[in-house]
């Protein structure tokens, strides 16, 4: 059976699929018109979905995302009552050259976490180090069982 969280994630994959079908990263070209309102391809800023790793075990929840070139004060992690908001930015470097192909994509990250309710919200950690930005949730410690004897 396929997890609620699963389902979210994939619905949010294919809605940004769909925002972004005019936007083929690695293709684009500079004199291209991807928002077919004559624009330049920078008026349509395209939705970054940056590989992401997902992983709980006793302790912690841990989510590590690929977010290279991306400098630690274009980072924001935000709490709130829906979740965990992870924004991030891509600057695109400015160079002398022309260029005539795009192959690295350039813009914004924002995914949402739900929170559950063995998570440690006041001591979340964001660390970001050598492009890879560690997420850590600690989990809350849950009532010990025990056995009740029957009389």
């Amino acid at each position: 059976m396929i997890s609620y969280e699963a389902l979210k994630l994939l619905a949010q994959a294919v809605a940004r699929m769909y925002e972004n079908s005019s936007y083929c990263p690695g293709m684009e070209r500079d004199d291209a018109d991807p928002t077919g309102d004559g624009g330049s391809p920078a008026s349509k800023e395209p939705v970054l979905t940056p590989p992401m790793d997902f992983r709980a075990n006793d302790e912690n929840y841990v989510w590590r995302i690929d977010l290279p070139g991306v400098e630690k004060e274009d980072i924001r992690v935000t709490i709130d009552e829906e979740g965990v908001i992870i924004t991030a930015l891509r600057k695109e470097p400015k160079i002398l050259a022309v260029k005539k192909v795009r192959n690295c994509e350039y813009g914004t990250f924002q995914h949402l976490f739900a929170i559950q309710k063995d998570m440690d919200m006041g001591n979340l950690t964001a660390k970001l180090s050598n492009g890879v930005l560690d997420v850590r949730v600690p989990k809350l410690a849950g009532p010990t069982g025990r056995n009740v004897p029957v009389e």
